[in-house]
């Protein structure tokens, strides 16, 4: 518990983290956390300085300065200028309202799986999810983003950029199930969680390792975000040969495979 809360706060809070590479559906996850009454997550709203030298001092002086980041005002109304970007407009008020009771309160920053062992060590009661996902259709997303104009993605990020981030993410995914502890770490796998067979199973499963109810009603309210990001999932799309034969030859399935099996639900 964060004695940074005590005197504010109704319920001392707990640090929740996704990561996973970029395009791999940490955002949806996100949203998706976010429908639960106790959790309030910010969508990069750190991701500069989570990624930046202040996670790298002393853990003492770590700690202070995460739990400074995560106190109300600053993490759903203050915006500085080494913020990435402002809570989500869009949630602001319900998290507003459900803030002093709930349990988590952290950020999504995809490349934070390089930083996870710097945390823990600071803060050893924080939790960590990597969300992992086919190394095609994240790849394929990086490239259209990267040939989409007026789009702040870069150029150079394309699917060739797309597949050692990606690998670097699955290697340091398993080394982290290696070095934390099982509370404080979970994987969970797009293709499943958001997959219309295994959604409600996955989703129970994932609250269970959080220690929080997931009963049928707010399962039934999650739907609405899951059934979005199963139907942009599931349409049909075309990949230029050249791209899949870059991805397939290049990913580490090898790893991925092992990934895949340790993933929440797996264990």
């Amino acid at each position: 518990m964060f004695r940074w809360f005590r005197k504010a706060q109704v319920r001392p809070k707990r640090l929740l983290f996704v990561c996973g590479a970029p395009r791999s559906g940490t955002t949806a996850l996100t949203h998706l956390l976010n429908t639960h009454p106790a959790i309030v997550l910010g969508v990069e709203r750190y991701r500069r300085l989570l990624m930046g030298e202040r996670v790298r001092g002393e853990p003492d002086e770590v700690r202070r300065f995460i739990g400074q980041l995560f106190e109300r005002d600053r993490l759903l109304f203050e915006q500085h200028p080494d913020d990435s970007r402002p809570f989500p407009p869009g949630e602001v008020a319900s998290a507003a309202v459900k803030f002093d009771q709930c349990t988590y309160v952290g950020d999504k920053a995809p490349a934070l799986f390089r930083r996870i062992g710097t945390l823990a060590a600071a803060v050893p009661e924080a939790k960590f999810i990597i969300i992992v996902r086919d190394p095609v259709p994240v790849a394929v997303s990086w490239q259209r983003r990267a040939e989409r104009e007026n789009d702040t993605w870069p150029a150079t990020r394309d699917h060739r950029a797309a597949v050692p981030m990606w690998n670097e993410s699955v290697k340091s995914a398993l080394e982290a199930l290696d070095t934390l502890a099982p509370h404080q770490i979970a994987c969970v796998r797009y293709e499943t969680l958001f997959a219309e067979a295994t959604a409600r199973s996955q989703w129970f499963g994932l609250m269970d390792w959080l220690g929080l109810p997931a009963d049928p009603p707010l399962f039934s309210h999650t739907r609405l975000m899951l059934a979005e990001s199963v139907r942009r999932a599931s349409s049909p799309r075309c990949i230029p040969q050249h791209i899949e034969r870059h991805i397939r030859a290049t990913a580490d399935f090898e790893l991925y495979e092992q990934l895949c099996q340790r993933t929440l639900g797996k264990l």
